[in-house]
């Protein structure tokens, strides 16, 4: 009979498969589902174990039957997985690589790449409830609602760029790979495009059928998009976003949006005094619909003594009044000024904490900081941002999604493409932060901020790493989220059970968290229809391309360059003493190889144009021609050769006491 291991890493017990908890220690057990995309793997029978490890449980689908183990690594990462890392910030719809079986001949190119995706939709018995782990966006579309319709669209649009920036925009023109997990577009894999020429028309591919058959209200305006975007009348990716989010905006004036908050927070059982902070203040529940009343801030203090609470402190009181000015314009603001205006908040926030320091004579490790994870709603979108390791997570009646990105050393190494998150996790201090509040001048600091468009019932679980650390919501989602949207838990309760979690099941820390639950629903049975060409005279002209490249992470992910090297959180050093440097990456021999026969080509081709040089002739008179480009990516071209990478930064500064003491958990 088969079997799996308890994650637990003290207990690590043998339990049947059917179990949902570990007989031994009662600790959910963890069912991570894999997606193995090579040849090799069909070669292989369901049931088969392999490498004394991963149960092959369908075509394609392994079970990780030791989740507790390290995976294994690389040595070197090949070029087909170098995408996957790159867009690590679009892993809401990208899978990770966790890991892969080696090719049975080293002659050979056979191997197995093993694809995670967080929290899978499963059944009653722990299996996953589609055969292919997701469902098909063709065969979910006929039954969602309007607005969600057409942020499908929208989220395939925005990774087109991203996309093809890494040479794998091929995943989005083919429907087997176009999934969905919750609310969201999920790519099921990333194979690499054979040629560099793809364009926004290529979308009909997947949208064809589904534009033909969508939601009365929208249909119209789907048709007229389909025939312009076929005909090559979208100019690029841009527009075609543009166009979207007109159409949202006006399709969601529709809906009503109900919001109600809640925080609470606690020492811990080991801790002596609380370094955590929150905004709006514990115990306090909240409802409504305006930024004003859904601002949520939750912090984690980090520094000696007392340091960390007086820096969370600070930024929960002063970040809310830095925002004001914002809030109170709100119903005028476009996303792009959103995101500027949250920037700066955080900025001025971050000066705050930074000019305390600086007039208390607090250097290296006695200076205090604050890590950060804020959200405000303004109808049908919710912003966020976050700076270290404080999170956020979206939950519906079906997923668990972490959203945020944590700005620790883990990220770094997988977003500038050296090793993979599983085994980057493993490293020592791989806990530690690149950046938080208050530690250096803002200049020096890059919130992540992102936007999200919402529909129907969900959701958002802000938390400082006293519950997050372990993986503590992947596995008791189900049991202590899930039920607030049934109605089983109202979120007092649901507050109350989290905190009673995390000190139980983690307790090494502080703990804080906000509760955020969001009804956005039709307000009306008889939605006016859609019309194109009234969405299209109400876009401005396009005149400042750029001004896109502003909006919210959500539609331009950061993807680590060469360019971003300089400005990338963690580019200078956090105080801490002793920190143990990354090694340096050298280059591969085959890249010097390349290098010298390109320097000869271009040498020999340069002398012949010498000794071959003609006089030029004259230019021919030609009308003057206005064209007007299409905008440039919104993303730099990655860097393909890692010696103009440097080494990953040496250990920031971290959670001191809390971190050392996950290491030995």
């Amino acid at each position: 009979m088969s079997s799996i291991h308890c994650a637990h890493p003290p207990c690590q017990s043998v339990n049947p498969l059917e179990n949902a908890l570990c007989e031994v220690c009662g600790f959910p057990l963890v069912k991570r589902y894999l997606w193995a995309v090579g040849d090799w793997i069909r070669a292989f029978q369901v049931g088969e174990l392999l490498e004394e490890r991963y149960l092959l449980e369908s075509p394609n689908v392994l079970l990780d039957t030791l989740p507790a183990q390290l995976p294994l690594g690389l040595e070197e990462i090949p070029p087909r997985i170098i995408p996957y890392l790159k867009l690590f910030p679009l892993r809401l719809h990208i899978p990770l690589v966790y890991s892969f079986l080696a090719s049975p001949d080293p002659e050979m190119d056979l191997d197995v790449w093993l694809l995670e995706y967080g929290v899978l939709p499963l059944d009653d018995q722990g299996k996953p409830q589609y055969p292919q782990l997701f469902p098909k966006l063709a065969d979910v579309w006929g039954e969602a609602s309007p607005l969600r319709q057409l942020i499908w669209l929208k989220q395939m649009v925005q990774l087109w760029r991203p996309l093809q920036s890494q040479k794998v925009v091929s995943g989005l023109l083919d429907p087997a790979l176009v999934r969905v997990n919750g609310p969201n577009i999920q790519l099921l894999e990333l194979p690499l495009d054979s040629h560099h020429y793809h364009k926004i028309t290529e979308l009909m591919a997947v949208w064809s059928d589904l534009l033909k058959i969508a939601h009365p209200a929208i249909a119209a305006f789907c048709r007229e998009l389909g025939e312009k975007l076929e005909k090559g009348k979208i100019p690029h990716a841009d527009y075609l976003l543009r166009v979207l989010e007109g159409a949202i905006a006006e399709l969601a004036q529709n809906y009503d949006c109900q919001y109600q908050i809640m925080t609470a927070t606690d020492t811990g059982p080991r801790r002596e005094h609380n370094e955590d902070a929150c905004y709006p203040p514990m115990g306090e529940l909240k409802e409504g619909n305006q930024p004003q009343e859904t601002l949520t801030i939750i912090c984690d203090g980090i520094g000696g003594q007392d340091a960390g609470e007086i820096a969370s402190q600070l930024a929960t009181e002063d970040l809310p009044q830095r925002l004001t000015p914002l809030l109170e314009q709100s119903s005028n603001l476009l996303p792009q000024d959103w995101g500027k205006g949250i920037k700066q908040a955080i900025w001025e926030t971050n000066d705050v904490i930074c000019d305390r320091n600086d007039q208390e004579n607090r250097t290296e490790r006695d200076r205090m900081g604050t890590t950060l994870v804020m959200s405000l709603a303004r109808h049908h979108e919710l912003y966020f941002a976050n700076v270290g390791d404080s999170r956020l997570y979206w939950i519906t009646a079906t997923s668990c999604q972490q959203m945020t990105v944590d700005d620790d050393l883990v990220s770094r190494e997988v977003r500038l493409g050296y090793e993979l998150y599983r085994n980057a996790q493993h490293f020592s201090h791989s806990g530690s932060l690149t950046q938080a509040l208050g530690i250096m001048p803002s200049e020096k600091i890059q919130p992540s901020i992102e936007r999200v468009l919402l529909e129907g019932n969900g959701v958002f679980l802000l938390c400082s790493d006293g519950l997050s650390d372990l993986d503590r919501i992947e596995q008791y989602w189900q049991t202590e989220l899930q039920p607030i949207l049934t109605g089983e838990f109202d979120l007092p309760t649901a507050c109350d059970r989290l905190i009673k979690l995390a000190n139980e099941k983690n307790g090494h820390d502080n703990v804080t968290i906000a509760l955020i639950r969001y009804q956005v629903s039709p307000s009306t049975d008889e939605i006016t229809p859609l019309s194109l060409t009234e969405i299209e005279a109400r876009i401005p002209k396009f005149r400042n391309p750029e001004i896109l490249t502003e909006v919210p992470s959500e539609d331009s992910p950061r993807i680590l360059t060469e360019a971003d090297i300089d400005t990338e959180p963690g580019s200078e050093e956090l105080p801490e003493e002793n920190s143990p440097a990354s090694p340096a990456r050298q280059p591969p021999f085959w890249q010097w190889g390349l290098l010298c026969l390109a320097t000869m080509i271009f040498l020999g081709y340069t002398v012949s144009q010498w000794f071959n040089k003609t006089p030029e002739p004259a230019p021919i008179a030609t009308p003057d021609i206005n064209i007007t480009p299409p905008p440039p990516s919104e993303l730099p071209s990655p860097v393909t050769n890692p010696s103009d990478i440097p080494p990953p930064i040496p250990v920031s500064y971290t959670h001191l006491r809390a971190h050392e003491t996950k290491a030995n958990l």
